[in-house]
């Protein structure tokens, strides 16, 4: 698990267009680095960490914590708020959260995320369709419809999930 940022790194840098500037691949890299320094791989802090990753940070905490896991259950939307608000300055960037809790509500509606009121469950997997209309993504850049494979039999792939 630990891995998957270098590993994630290694596949993009040969990509000339992920490692211009503060490219994608040194943002993959770094979105395991915590804003208090205590993250891996190269245990950067604050400003240090590049923004993009401190984004990005925020977005997959989200997603692990709605998704679910085999180890454990999905939390509810209000839970993982409350989550990354608890860990803003430690884990997260404060500014990155701060914005994130300003939009919060735009956000959720965004996701999608819906409660099942059989079971008091929340609708798994979020949808993330409707954010390629944030000015700042490339278009295309939230389409999760790449596929994995499991032996002869191909697979759709859903957000937290990776082939």
């Amino acid at each position: 698990m630990r891995q998957h940022p270098a590993m994630g790194y290694a596949i993009l840098k040969p990509v000339q267009s992920m490692t211009q500037g503060e490219g994608i691949a040194d943002m993959v890299l770094a979105h395991h680095e915590h804003f208090d320094g205590s993250g891996y791989p190269h245990g950067l802090a604050g400003e240090g960490i590049p923004l993009g990753a401190r984004v990005i940070a925020v977005a997959d905490a989200v997603s692990a914590m709605l998704g679910h896991r085999r180890y454990r259950r999905e939390d509810p939307w209000e839970a993982a708020v409350a989550e990354i608000s608890r860990c803003s300055g430690s884990q997260f960037d404060p500014r990155v959260v701060r914005v994130f809790l300003a939009r919060e509500r735009e956000l959720r509606s965004l996701l999608r995320v819906q409660t099942d009121n059989s079971n008091g469950r929340p609708g798994s997997p979020a949808s993330f369709s409707g954010l390629e209309d944030i000015p700042i993504m490339p278009p295309g850049f939230f389409d999760f419809s790449v596929v994995r494979r499991s032996g002869d039999q191909t697979l759709p792939c859903r957000p937290g999930q990776f082939p």
